[in-house]
């Protein structure tokens, strides 16, 4: 499949696009350009963060096509999936069993398929998490 990469940037210059790579505010998709805002405790994709408290998870999603799952991945693991079935969705979630450091990030799946048979994906970058002492 196709892959390329999105990036959050402020601006459409070399320099912006640059800083935002550097500092990982990007994601991947496979086939589709499917729009992908991914947060946790208001920072953004790519970070590494301290909080105190649970985090909360804030994802909002724009298909080109039905999205088939949401899911939250939690360490390689899924703690959270949604299944909207609709071309864009928005969702909170709050991590009630967060071990104290982790990383999270966003995983995508789109209805659609290529020539190939493989649908469209998107994956955000990680945010890493440690909680305040």
């Amino acid at each position: 499949p196709a892959a390329k990469t999105a990036v959050l940037a402020p601006e459409l210059t070399r320099a912006a696009i640059f800083d935002a790579l550097r500092h990982r505010r990007n994601y991947a998709v496979t086939n589709a350009r499917i729009l992908l805002d991914f947060r946790l405790n208001g920072h953004l994709m790519g970070e590494e963060i301290e909080i105190e408290g649970r985090p909360r998870i804030v994802a909002e999603v724009q298909g080109t096509d039905t999205i088939e799952e949401v899911a939250i991945v939690r360490d390689g693991s899924v703690v959270y999936a949604h299944s909207p079935k609709t071309r864009s969705t928005r969702f909170e979630y709050v991590d009630q069993t967060f071990p104290g450091a982790s990383y999270y990030y966003l995983r995508v799946v789109q209805a659609d398929k290529d020539e190939h048979g493989n649908r469209s994906h998107a994956w955000s970058s990680p945010i890493w998490v440690k909680g305040k002492q």
